[in-house]
């Protein structure tokens, strides 16, 4: 995990913590599944040029190339010359949130063979659009599991450059049920959203090794493009539809499964979220 001074309680922050120790903790006793979490530093003023795999056309940068060669040929051979781990791809997880989103997607990129799961939250891709290119170019990688997250009261490029590059992926052939796309109105640029989130993002990342299935209600929520409706097929508390830049354009209060009409001259992407009455909260990206 990158930014290491916001990923554990204990470290001064002037932004929050991920208190990631929790999540690790509830799983631990929930499961008996455990990992090692080593998170690196930033280098403060250089952060931006060590997580940016090119840099930006005004801001410069572009040491990340660099940053990730020492983390897959120094720092992950250490690690598991050190610790009981599993050091394939397969048990292997990268994650970041902004720039450390960004880097972390340039990873799973260049380096598959080694991140086989990956969490890109509210990742900075307005810095360098060389990672659209080069999303489009890599080859398929069918073992990766990769988590995209943004929030609606983030500045307002998130949700769209973290939806494209979703589009991007799906188009070069990654498996769609292999990346979870989670957008939520209420996120901000902020800890305290990236560490509500770090629980599901484990959840779906590690459902296997972990042994808890985890659920995105592809078989519960069914959306019929052919005749522009949703049909949930169970018990739900709210369904919510937005847009690309976070707004709710169709919401229906809880009731019995039911079959929801879209109106047919609505065209592009959006999100629906639906809140069961099991308590999960289902996320899913559509095209119109």
């Amino acid at each position: 995990m990158h930014d290491a001074q916001n990923v554990f309680e204990g470290i001064p922050s002037a932004y929050g913590k991920w208190n990631a120790f929790h999540s690790l903790n509830r799983l631990y006793h929930q499961t008996g599944w455990s990992c090692v979490v080593v998170a690196i530093e930033h280098g403060n003023e250089l952060r931006h040029s060590e997580y940016s795999p090119w840099p930006h056309k005004t801001r410069g940068g572009g040491e990340g190339k660099a940053y990730m060669e020492f983390v897959v040929k120094t720092l992950k051979p250490l690690v598991d010359s050190s610790f009981k781990t599993l050091p394939t791809a397969k048990n292997t997880c990268i994650m970041g949130s902004s720039m450390g989103g960004l880097i972390s997607t340039y990873a799973a990129l260049e380096y598959g063979d080694v991140f086989g799961k990956v969490g890109a939250f509210s990742p900075a891709y307005w810095w360098c659009e060389e990672i659209y290119e080069f999303a489009a170019n890599q080859p398929f990688n069918n073992v990766q599991k990769l988590v995209l997250l943004a929030g609606g009261k983030e500045n307002e490029w998130y949700l769209p450059d973290t939806l494209a590059m979703y589009n991007t992926l799906v188009d070069n052939n990654y498996f769609e049920y292999k990346i979870m796309l989670d957008f939520f109105e209420w996120g901000g640029h902020e800890e305290a959203f990236w560490a509500m989130e770090f629980d599901n993002a484990l959840d779906f990342l590690f459902e296997d090794e972990i042994g808890l299935p985890f659920n995105r209600g592809t078989y519960i929520v069914n959306f019929d493009k052919n005749n522009f409706q949703i049909t949930i097929e169970e018990a739900f508390e709210r369904f919510e539809l937005l847009n690309p830049y976070g707004k709710i354009i169709l919401k229906r209060m809880g009731g019995e499964p039911t079959t929801i009409p879209l109106k047919k001259h609505w065209r592009g992407n959006y999100i629906y979220k639906c809140y069961l009455d099991s308590g999960k909260i289902l996320t899913r990206k559509i095209s119109l």
